[in-house]
């Protein structure tokens, strides 16, 4: 990396001006344009509500309210574009490449930023879009041989120049020349700020091996198996504003869903895709998908957090083995078993009655429904065979009310409703035999009494949620959005494999991106290895590998190496403070921590992470009683906001703070091989500063401290 000189200096700032003028013209000329249409569209919508009882028919309302939306689209493209030229006139680039192309003589500058900035009456572009082809050269190459896929196919050629800008309101601040080195001083000088309160676009610094999965337009399902801190998440959401720069015709942000781990880390994101001059995709949990597709059973449908909190604590409980097996791949096989004991099991109907008269009998229902169309799942068959009954009485009774008719039908038809039939499996265990379960669970009639249990009193257990919407789809259906065309499903390793069967039937037809981190699976009874989960979605999917870590210092990435040794950790070269072991008397914890927390006030975010919310909630308590000023994160909250933050450990998955302290880690706290890699995963949240607090401190740790990884 070097500087460039005073010559070169002058003539990128000339540069900038130019580029300056222009976007400044067309933010006017825009901004007009959006006043104009606004004023247009409140005129109209007066003019409409005014004369509307003047409208002769609906075909004429139909025909202004077609016009009505057509306008409300032009201002709604106005607006986008004037928030774009917004953020260009802050920084309308942030780096430049020179290329020239085999054969040819004349050489391309092209200055890359987040959105092309045209002069259109000399029609050049003098901001490329940093999603355009020949834009990747300057993620992926250095001064050398180069090449980029343009529709027309590959163009090679040679990289002459690669330089990186620092524009600030408008203003040229920094310009230096440079080649790839994933620890230049740009990149560094992001990775040592403050972290903000919601994760930010990262398009300035985006790594050659990142580049890649983003551009990746190949892969219907791309898996990306990254390390913390190799920054899967941000990929993704600039994966999806790749795709929508590519596929414009085609995709719009809703017709993107991306499902996150809790309603705080779709708060935490929601800034990336604005940012990059895009709608943001739609969001949503599985928590909440599972809340409206079983909303008819009106159930209290327990979340993952609830669940969390009662298996992580160290009481012993027989609910812990029961949620295990119902989240292992063993009952996928039970339930596959009894869908297909239903499928061929032989329903009763009754006479179907209808204007007081037996129209239709029940063995011939019978036979339609267990014979005829047998061979179809049964939410099909249902549809099917009441169609069927329906045409046949209409066919030979004239004349007859056709809804009051289904409706007729329906009553004949027996109640093959999916709860009932899950709580059918577990009121007789001999059940389990009927169907062909050759390895019966260790307890079953505990396990069927304590379900019938939770499900008579409305409870449905987290570890029920997936297996009764699985019945669902097979006998009901799901609720299928066809609008959906791709689905990013993130934090992937905390899903159990059946829920990853049902994201994959409700956006059957949908392209997929799946990123997280297998080391970083924190629930105790729910692991599988990367083979087992990829296939869940199919034989073909594409597994990218990620393990560079951005987000901490050496000496915290080094600990966190130590910590999971199997993990493919890279470390890049940012240097910070040594993590710290301390070691506490009870009596002395609040006094210790109140003080430290005050000498890490420099810092914008703090995090003081428990193992469990209970825990949470009690220094909660104390650190108010000491004056301080304090927020806590549960499972259900919706916002991400800077300061001090206790939260329960399960809660911080995705999230990164400038500073964390761990307390209680200790040997009765995380002593297990599950519990191994939660501790890696709080020790990566930190960016710059840690901390652990211990009466006993874990074993791991002080092995940590003698091989100078930690310091006292």
């Amino acid at each position: 990396m070097s500087m460039i000189s005073k010559p070169e200096w002058n003539e990128e700032e000339k540069y900038l001006n130019r580029v300056m003028k222009v976007i400044e013209d067309d933010y006017e000329q825009t901004t007009a344009q959006c006043d104009k249409r606004s004023g247009e569209l409140n005129d109209y919508r007066k003019y409409l509500w005014e004369n509307r009882r003047d409208f002769n028919n609906l075909f004429e309302i139909a025909e202004y309210e077609d016009r009505l939306r057509e306008d409300l689209r032009g201002y709604e493209v106005s607006m986008h574009r004037k928030k774009v030229l917004e953020r260009a006139l802050k920084m309308p680039y942030f780096g430049r490449v020179d290329f020239i192309e085999t054969g040819e003589k004349i050489t391309d500058n092209l200055y890359i930023g987040l959105a092309s900035i045209i002069n259109r009456e000399q029609f050049e572009i003098l901001v490329t879009d940093w999603r355009a082809p020949a834009a990747g050269m300057y993620y992926d190459f250095e001064v050398g041989p180069a090449s980029y896929t343009a529709p027309d196919g590959l163009i090679e050629g040679e990289v002459i120049l690669k330089r990186q800008f620092k524009i600030k309101n408008g203003k040229l601040v920094l310009a230096v020349d440079t080649g790839i080195r994933i620890d230049d001083e740009i990149l560094l000088q992001t990775l040592s700020k403050s972290r903000n309160p919601h994760m930010q676009q990262i398009v300035y610094s985006i790594q050659r091996e990142q580049n890649r999965v983003i551009r990746d337009r190949s892969s219907r399902y791309l898996w990306i198996q990254g390390v913390a801190g190799s920054g899967k998440t941000s990929i993704a959401l600039h994966r999806i504003a790749y795709l929508l720069y590519h596929r414009s015709k085609h995709l719009k942000s809703d017709n993107f869903i991306v499902f996150s781990p809790n309603q705080v880390f779709i708060d935490y994101i929601s800034d990336v895709l604005p940012e990059l001059g895009e709608e943001n995709a739609r969001q949503i949990t599985f928590f909440d998908c599972a809340v409206k597709t079983l909303a008819n059973y009106n159930l209290q449908i327990e979340d993952v957090s609830e669940q969390l909190e009662l298996l992580m604590q160290q009481k012993p409980n027989k609910r812990k083995q029961i949620a295990k097996y119902k989240m292992s791949p063993e009952f996928i096989k039970v339930l596959d078993l009894y869908l297909q004991y239903l499928k061929q099991f032989k329903w009763k109907f009754r006479n179907v009655i209808f204007a007081k008269r037996k129209v239709f009998t029940a063995s011939d229902a019978e036979y339609l429904f267990n014979q005829e169309y047998a061979h179809l799942p049964l939410s099909e068959r249902i549809e099917q065979v009441k169609n069927r009954i329906v045409f046949l009485i209409s066919s030979k009774y004239k004349s007859v009310h056709e809804e009051k008719l289904k409706q007729a039908v329906i009553e004949a038809f027996p109640k093959i409703n999916a709860f009932r039939l899950y709580k059918k499996l577990y009121h007789n265990p001999q059940l389990w035999s009927e169907i062909g379960v050759k390895d019966l669970p260790k307890k079953l009639d505990q396990l069927c009494r304590y379900t019938v249990e939770s499900l008579n009193k409305g409870k449905l257990l987290y570890e029920d949620v997936a297996p009764l919407m699985y019945m669902q789809n097979f006998i009901e259906g799901l609720n299928i959005d066809a609008t959906v065309n791709h689905v990013v499903v993130d934090e992937v390793q905390d899903y159990t494999l059946l829920q990853l069967r049902l994201i994959r039937a409700m956006f059957a037809d949908a392209d997929y991106t799946l990123l997280g981190d297998i080391n970083q699976s924190i629930h105790p009874l729910n692991f599988w290895q990367l083979a087992e989960g990829s296939k869940s979605f199919t034989e073909n999917c594409k597994i990218v590998e990620l393990n560079r870590c951005y987000r901490s210092t050496i000496e915290i990435a080094e600990l966190a190496k130590f910590i999971l040794p199997q993990q493919k950790l890279e470390i890049i070269k940012r240097e910070g403070q040594k993590p710290t072991l301390h070691t506490i008397a009870k009596d002395n914890l609040m006094p210790e921590l109140v003080n430290l927390l005050r000498s890490l006030s420099k810092y914008e975010s703090i995090a003081v992470i428990c193992k469990t919310l209970s825990r949470c909630k009690e220094v909660y308590k104390e650190l108010e009683q000491q004056g301080m000023q304090v927020k806590m994160l549960t499972g259900s909250s919706r916002k991400f906001t800077n300061g001090v933050t206790i939260l329960p450990s399960y809660v911080s998955k995705g999230l990164e703070f400038d500073a964390v302290i761990v307390l209680d880690a200790d040997e009765a706290t995380y002593n297990s091989k599950t519990e191994r890699r939660l501790l890696y995963t709080l020790t990566t949240r930190a960016l710059h500063d840690l901390h652990f607090f211990a009466q006993q401190p874990l074993r791991l740790l002080q092995k940590a401290l003698a091989n100078n990884l930690l310091c006292k």
